[in-house]
């Protein structure tokens, strides 16, 4: 039997990376389950799935991936970066 891949999404990874270096690892392992909650409801929203998908370097598309999960950030640590 062939082992399933799973491949990485590129604008998906740009997003996380970017959030989540704007809170302390403490918090974040804190909320990991919370965080990974908001993210999979997340991946129902049919617009934000489009902007990581097609045209990664479109600029609508990225403006609204980030501003998308800085409000799920937000939501999940309750606080504004800093």
């Amino acid at each position: 039997m062939v082992a399933r891949r799973s491949m990485l999404n590129a604008s998906l990874w740009d997003i996380m990376i970017m959030g989540l270096s704007r809170y302390p690892e403490h918090l974040v392992e804190a909320h990991a389950d919370a965080l990974k909650a908001a993210f999979y409801g997340f991946m129902q929203d049919e617009k934000f799935v489009w902007s990581i998908t097609y045209g990664p370097d479109d600029v609508m598309r990225v403006r609204h991936r980030f501003e998308a999960a800085k409000g799920v950030f937000e939501k999940v640590f309750n606080a504004y970066p800093a």
